[in-house]
């Protein structure tokens, strides 16, 4: 039943309370770090493959390999300002951000509890051994005084659809973002 319901309107499950409170505090991983993030109960999760990925996330609705992870890492350049992020955002070296071989779509600056950050949008086509997949990918670096916090949303890029259906969760999640020690 409640695939038929959020089938075409995922970012809905979090308005509709279907979503439960992750809190890095009890991830392994975490590095000391206290925020919560409200995820959607139809998605797995499991701990980060890679050391600073302390969890991944993926949609369990549809094949359309949509999931995210979690980066922590300690901030070790500083209070980062506005203006640093637009200067970034405004230069050249904010396309060194992204893989090689991937296509840039546009960056945007972003506020989040008392924290500066950016958005950076991109698709690349990944290859693993013999599968290739078109991924659509939404990256999101969020600056604290102790810590970057990193967001990475990946969908099939197969068609329109799908970034239609998936930018309006991506932006539920992320504004559930809470940074508990500025409580």
């Amino acid at each position: 039943m409640i695939y038929f319901t959020y089938e075409k309107n995922p970012s809905s499950l979090i308005n509709d309370g279907f979503c439960y409170t992750f809190n890095s505090k009890g991830a392994r991983k975490s590095k000391g770090t206290d925020f919560n993030l409200k995820i959607p109960i139809l998605f797995n999760q499991k701990e980060g493959d890679r050391p600073n990925i302390i969890q991944s996330f993926n949609y369990k609705l549809d094949d359309n390999a949509f999931s995210f992870n979690i980066l922590i890492k300690p901030n070790e350049i500083g209070k980062v300002t506005k203006t640093d992020i637009t200067e970034l955002i405004g230069s050249k070296d904010i396309k060194n951000m992204i893989p090689q071989n991937a296509n840039f779509i546009k960056a945007t600056a972003i506020y989040i509890e008392e924290c500066n950050g950016y958005k950076i949008e991109y698709t690349q086509e990944i290859e693993r051994l013999d599968i290739k997949l078109d991924v659509h990918f939404y990256f999101y670096m969020i600056f604290d005084k102790d810590y970057l916090y990193g967001f990475t949303f990946g969908h099939n890029n197969t068609d329109t659809l799908h970034t239609k259906r998936y930018q309006p969760l991506i932006t539920s999640i992320m504004n559930t973002f809470v940074l508990n020690t500025n409580y």
